[in-house]
């Protein structure tokens, strides 16, 4: 159990740290990466060569850039021009965009995870799209502190994870990281992006061996 409580934390852990730089929270997310291990431990990771071939184009430039005073500005500036704009959104962090025939916002994939949100007892600002990918992947980390808190409902909420998976993330995730590596100016985001695909798929099929551990 104690290696099923250290995988649930580490998994939160790369959910949150996902999804602070998705929010565009770049200099925080950078730190987490010079005060910890997660980039040499993904680069190392067997199990997705996409996870590996991200983190390892994300160090090279990070030590390319490691005396660079505005690689942080250069970050920024290019997560704006990939998922915010002004002008076209290069790699729209939307799911709705990626699932819906007029590739709008708000579409029906938004109302889904917004109900599921609220199932959870997370509330969502009527104005703000429900399934950027900051929030689905916050979601992921939220849910999963629940199960680290609460081992009797772990499954339970696994399961709860892995249908997020398995009808949200992963129906539109892979797509959107070919956008990002298409459009993107620095290896970060194109690297993050290779991460972020590569761990949903990988987290998806982990998750299911878990599920048959912890009922043992």
């Amino acid at each position: 159990m104690d290696n099923v409580k250290q995988w649930l934390s580490a998994r939160r852990f790369i959910y949150s740290w996902l999804a602070l730089c998705y929010r565009g929270e770049v200099k925080a997310g950078l730190d987490i990466l010079s005060n910890t291990a997660i980039m040499r431990e993904l680069s190392g990771y067997q199990r997705q060569p996409a996870i590996v071939d991200g983190a390892r184009k994300i160090m090279q430039e990070m030590n390319e850039q490691k005396n660079n005073d505005k690689y942080t500005e250069l970050l920024a500036s290019d997560c704006q021009r990939l998922f915010v704009g002004p002008g076209p959104v290069l790699a729209p962090p939307w799911e709705s965009v990626y699932r819906t025939r007029d590739k709008l916002l708000f579409g029906e994939p938004d109302d889904a995870v917004r109900k599921i949100y609220l199932r959870e007892g997370l509330v969502v600002n009527q104005a703000e799209p429900a399934d950027h990918i900051a929030l689905e992947l916050a979601f992921m980390a939220r849910v999963g502190a629940v199960a680290q808190e609460n081992s009797e409902n772990t499954v339970e909420i696994m399961n709860i994870q892995c249908s997020f998976l398995k009808e949200h993330l992963l129906s539109w995730v892979p797509d959107w990281q070919k956008d990002v590596t298409c459009n993107a100016e620095t290896h970060f985001w194109s690297g993050l992006a290779m991460i972020t695909k590569g761990w949903i798929v990988d987290d998806f099929a982990e998750s299911c061996e878990y599920k048959q551990c912890i009922r043992v």
